[in-house]
């Protein structure tokens, strides 16, 4: 089948009167039209990318090249510049040669563009010459029109093609700088699940710089049981994937090793054969954070209103159930001044005391668990002094238990907003330490402002400590282990504390024993 003609533009410049080169910045011939090559003896693939044109000049023309050339390289133009060409079977033609340079943006010569006619001035008779040159330089002059007119449409398509790579090279940018500016991590990986590029969110929420992941296994970025799934995931064709296009929380691994909770959309791209995998990633830690914050608070604010409750109720029954104890009592103290000293009836008048003296002991903490706090006022006072006087009230229970008290306070003047309650509540933590600890023991009380704005107030019986099933409960009303106890103890300290903006928890010591910890924020000066 024969081949199509050739465009006019191809035909002109492929079988012009004249040869046509183009040189790189080395001097390497990286175009050349047909005439040329006919004049060289030489065959396109010989030349093209192989040859200098430095190698195809006589001796003394290759001095005027190397002489030539940088000149040229800076000032862009040579006009009729004779040389020697050597062709393959050795013989030389004398040719001229005129050339114009290319430079890119910065200046840098990029190559040239030559063209070659034979020197018809050197081994031809004078006349001969003359007309050769007048004939010679008609056609150039035509060929030079139509070159000319040539070049200007090559300049207009080269002027469009280097907008349209401007344009593009900025769209490149644009995309770029969105990427890199937005909140999310964005990752790309090839379809073997490797990490090709990472934007600097994607790196801040992992800890990885995009250079020290890049070529590595995104695997890196996830948790365990996740980890497995994506591997999974991979291994699927991706028709069946059924990941693509959705949203899912995951959890995360960092650099470091830690694990937390991410949210990751995943899409895929095209460019061109290749497919491409987009993981857009959310830390979701903060978000955890406050929803746990969140449930927190809205605990608190349920638990506040159970206590209101409770303890409106408890006050109102404690109150109308003092008048009832306090005419027990009386008659109590009657029959005892009337009976005096029966033995028959002392042991029945001791027990019923007993069980009054307690209900009186319960009526008092329901009255105290009950009390409003809008009712109480606060003043500035040394944490030393609110737990010196609470030392002070277990004085008479320390010497009948036989258990000491012993202060580990920090001397640092920690200032808090308190009042006589906050003893109460230092008060009930010491009484409760001093009843589960043995006989000869010891009670340790401690104070320390061991973060900025908190002092940590801490006591530790040295008794059996605090079974794992009653730490939830343990700050519940009317909830106790102790035999005889009201189990709103803990209870009316947590309500004091709390009252005072701080916050109470229970422990077991590592060295036995349990420890019931009080954190109050300091006052300013």
């Amino acid at each position: 089948m024969p081949k199509p003609p050739a465009s006019d533009r191809t035909d002109f410049y492929d079988h012009a009167p004249c040869g046509f080169h183009a040189l790189d910045e080395n001097g390497v011939m990286v175009d050349v039209n047909e005439t040329e090559l006919e004049l060289l003896q030489r065959s396109r693939d010989e030349v093209i990318g192989k040859c200098r044109f430095l190698e195809f000049l006589a001796p003394r023309s290759k001095q005027r090249f190397v002489r030539e050339f940088p000149t040229f390289k800076r000032s862009g133009r040579i006009e009729g510049l004779p040389f020697d060409l050597v062709r393959k079977d050795g013989s030389t033609v004398p040719v001229l040669l005129s050339a114009t340079a290319l430079f890119d943006e910065n200046g840098r010569f990029v190559r040239s563009r030559s063209v070659i006619v034979r020197d018809p001035r050197r081994g031809l008779p004078e006349d001969s010459v003359r007309e050769a040159y007048d004939t010679l330089q008609e056609k150039l002059d035509d060929e030079k029109q139509q070159l000319e007119t040539a070049i200007a449409a090559l300049r207009d398509e080269i002027d469009e093609r280097e907008r349209a790579e401007a344009l593009l090279r900025l769209s490149e940018e644009r995309a770029l700088a969105v990427i890199d500016a937005v909140i999310d991590g964005v990752i790309t990986c090839d379809d073997g699940g490797f990490v090709e590029t990472m934007n600097p969110a994607a790196e801040r929420i992992f800890g990885w710089r995009e250079s020290e992941l890049s070529g590595r296994s995104a695997l890196l970025l996830l948790a365990a049981p996740y980890a497995q799934r994506y591997r999974e995931f991979l291994a699927r064709p991706r028709a069946e994937d059924g990941l693509i296009g959705t949203k899912r929380e995951i959890d995360g691994l960092r650099r470091d090793g830690s694990v937390f909770p991410i949210e990751v959309a995943f899409s895929e791209m095209r460019l061109g054969s290749r497919l491409l995998l987009i993981a857009t990633v959310r830390d979701l830690s903060d978000k955890r954070r406050a929803e746990a914050e969140l449930e927190r608070l809205q605990a608190e604010v349920r638990r506040n209103e159970v206590m209101a409750m409770i303890g409106s109720l408890v006050a109102g029954f404690a109150h109308e159930a003092r008048n009832p104890l306090f005419g027990i009592s009386a008659v109590l103290d009657a029959l005892a001044v009337r009976l005096g000293e029966t033995t028959e009836y002392a042991e029945h008048l001791a027990l019923v005391r007993r069980d009054v003296k307690r209900l009186n002991d319960l009526m008092q903490d329901l009255l105290e668990f009950g009390r409003p706090s809008e009712q109480i006022d606060l003043a500035r006072r040394p944490i030393a002094t609110v737990l010196a006087d609470a030392v002070a009230e277990c004085t008479t229970l320390c010497r009948a238990c036989d258990v000491a008290i012993e202060a580990q306070l920090d001397d640092d003047g920690a200032i808090v907003v308190a009042n006589d309650r906050l003893v109460r509540g230092f008060q009930n933590l010491l009484q409760n330490a001093i009843q589960f600890s043995p006989r000869g023991a010891v009670v340790t009380l401690a104070s320390a402002c061991e973060e900025p704005g908190v002092v940590t107030c801490t006591v530790r019986d040295r008794g059996p400590g605090l079974a794992e099933a009653d730490l939830p409960r343990l700050f519940e009303p009317f909830y106790t282990r102790r035999r005889g106890g009201t189990g709103l103890g803990l209870a009316i300290v947590q309500r004091i504390v709390e009252e005072h903006r701080g916050s109470v928890g229970a422990a077991n010591h590592r060295d036995g024993g349990a420890v019931l910890s009080v954190r109050l924020p300091v006052s300013a000066a």
